[in-house]
């Protein structure tokens, strides 16, 4: 089924928690899981940060520091002297526990996989280790709106893409106040490209996340069949007026998990209170737009679907002529990584001949901001985690410790903002890649780009989908 992405049997239970009453400690309801990154000046931070942690709540920390790999790690002593809180080291197959606060090892990285702990030796030789973008794109596909993604000081962006995975997952996002950063380039990153929902010093994130995880979650729509109240059709009408993006198509699960997301972030008892809120900051309903199409994305994302796509590909190419076009088209194309794994793979395939054919890769995106990301061609390491070194070193080039795509492919290709409902396709088309988007798409609106799609490719041309999606009839 193509609603694999949100599981609404598991937000049932975690909604049905009874309303903490002031005499009542916050531990009823499930475990929250808080994920905490953090890079150069890390300890600074976190000090104040566990010395204002509750005695008791239903949450769970873990620590994901940037540490030097042959240094025996002292982090577990330096925070168990600030709090009464039990500090220990993470160790694999852990189910953690509440009230407990757990450190990655040096040279390891940690993620969460059916709620238990995991700690790896890293994978790739680029980028810092715990990687925070891996543990938190994990805890957000294992804990969806139960994470909470916290991102301190630190020199670099790793954090910021997790911070995202976490926001799409319903869960909630907070960033180091950056002035309070002895390092403020990673929570900069974390407010700007992840889009971090509250921005505060360390002790004050401490105190804001017992009020978060106490506050009972409102119910909006109960089944996914219901059509939503009217209030949210208000919002989104509004929206449509502000920013001139129509979600009215959006599945009700992905508006209202970020609706919820975001009452749950600051503290807004109702959608009525979420209206009035509105009212007064019209500034939400682009923080609302931005945050139904985050878009959480890789280099050859998904390694073996494209390994299936290089050998389909291989067979178009087969039957092309030198001179002849080969045209591409990737709409919903984010930040642009899904764009250069495609143009990257066509570099390889075709080798030296590559001049002889006129390649035209079209990338589309209804968020001017993230083409804007796309176009520039500029990532940060951990972007890269996925990327054999070979490719690295023949496709980037190193720049003050990003990775800049080289010209060669940037200039096959054509950036634009495009409305895949509204505005005119491409066509003659090889192929398409649009992955992991028709996934928040109502039906009707799923066989409306499935139209779309079918004009505009070449007969026998190539439609490379997301693991949940399908053609549908």
């Amino acid at each position: 089924g193509l609603m694999t992405t949100s599981k609404p049997a598991a937000k049932k239970t975690s909604n049905k928690t009874a309303p903490a009453t002031d005499n009542d400690t916050a531990t009823d309801g499930p475990l929250f899981y808080v994920g905490i990154g953090a890079s150069a000046g890390g300890l600074e931070a976190l000090r104040p940060f566990v010395a204002g942690l509750p005695p008791h709540a239903n949450m769970t920390y873990i620590v994901a520091q940037h540490m030097s790999p042959d240094h025996r790690s002292l982090m577990v002593e330096l925070l168990a002297r600030e709090t009464k809180l039990n500090v220990v080291e993470a160790s694999n197959n852990l189910p953690p526990k509440a009230d407990t606060i757990y450190v990655a090892p040096p040279n390891s990285d940690v993620t969460v996989i059916n709620g238990k702990l995991h700690v790896s030796k890293p994978t790739n030789t680029v980028g810092p280790k715990p990687s925070v973008d891996r543990f938190f794109v994990s805890l957000a596909d294992d804990q969806e709106d139960r994470a909470i993604g916290i991102i301190l000081s630190g020199t670099g962006s790793d954090g910021a893409r997790g911070i995202k995975a976490i926001k799409a997952a319903g869960g909630i996002t907070i960033a180091q106040e950056p002035k309070s950063a002895k390092y403020d380039s990673m929570p900069n990153a974390a407010i700007r490209a992840g889009g971090a929902d509250l921005v505060l010093p360390p002790h004050e994130i401490a105190h804001q996340l017992v009020a978060i995880v106490q506050r009972p979650r409102a119910l909006i729509a109960d089944d996914a069949e219901e059509t939503p109240p009217s209030s949210i059709r208000g919002i989104i009408r509004q929206i449509a007026a502000h920013t001139g993006m129509d979600f009215s198509n959006y599945k009700d699960a992905t508006i209202s998990r970020q609706i919820l997301r975001r009452m749950a972030a600051m503290q807004i008892p109702s959608l009525d209170a979420y209206g009035e809120h509105i009212a007064r900051n019209r500034q939400e309903l682009s923080e609302l737009a931005g945050n139904f199409l985050i878009c959480v994305t890789s280099f050859f994302r998904d390694p073996d679907s494209f390994d299936a796509v290089r050998r389909n590909l291989r067979e178009v190419l087969k039957s092309k002529q030198p001179g002849d076009d080969i045209r591409v088209w990737i709409p919903g194309c984010a930040t642009g990584e899904e764009v250069y794994t495609v143009a990257i793979i066509l570099a390889e395939e075709l080798g030296e001949y590559r001049d002889k054919y006129r390649i035209q890769l079209f990338a589309t995106d209804i968020n001017s901001d993230s083409v804007a990301v796309a176009r520039a061609g500029i990532y940060p390491e951990a972007a890269l985690s996925e990327l054999d070194s070979k490719l690295i070193a023949r496709y980037f080039t190193a720049q003050e410790g990003m990775y800049r795509i080289d010209s060669t492919l940037r200039d096959m290709t054509l950036f634009a903002r495009q409305d895949l409902v509204q505005d005119p396709p491409f066509v003659r088309l090889d192929m398409i890649s649009c992955r992991n988007l028709l996934i928040y798409f109502k039906s009707e609106l799923q066989e409306r780009v499935m139209k779309i799609f079918h004009y505009s490719l070449r007969n026998n041309g190539i439609l490379f989908l997301g693991k949940s999606e399908t053609v549908g009839r």
